[in-house]
């Protein structure tokens, strides 16, 4: 039996998961705080929460497998950073997403870059939700994946 085509999405609170999976079409409605685990057919909204204590990291491995691609999401313009290769315990396809790349420094965005590079990221996509940018990019990618995997 195959996997569903699902993205899940994971990041420290604020980070932009929400915004982004609306902007992306994999969500709709107003964007608010995601108190709890979000399920659609095509996306699982995680809560920032749950990266930010260690005790829901059995959590992320058992809803990876529920999802083909997981987008870790970083904040470049709070450093913080993922467990170094937290994407080896994730039963998908793991991909970086530096969010707010239309309002963050360069040097921000480059540290997010090798934070995710450092978490295990396959690629790292630098995207805007706001203007758009490098979000087809990234569906491109994700859809591409799906087909490869097809």
């Amino acid at each position: 039996m195959s996997r569903p085509r699902r993205i899940m999405v994971i990041g420290r609170s604020g980070a932009g998961k929400t915004t982004l999976m609306t902007a992306m079409g994999y969500l709709s409605g107003p964007v608010t705080k995601t108190e709890a685990v979000c399920f659609t057919p095509e996306c699982i909204d995680t809560p920032g929460e749950f990266l930010e204590s260690p005790i829901f990291k059995n959590t992320f491995m058992s809803l990876s497998a529920k999802a083909e691609v997981v987008l870790l999401l970083m904040d470049p313009l709070k450093h913080s950073s993922f467990p170094p290769q937290i994407a080896a315990v994730l039963r998908a396809h793991a991909i970086g997403v530096v969010t707010k790349a239309d309002i963050a420094d360069p040097k921000s965005l480059d540290h997010a870059r090798r934070m995710l590079i450092q978490a295990g990221a396959r690629e790292v996509f630098m995207v805007s939700s706001v203007t758009g940018e490098g979000v087809e990019a990234l569906r491109d990618c994700i859809n591409k994946y799906f087909e490869e995997v097809r």
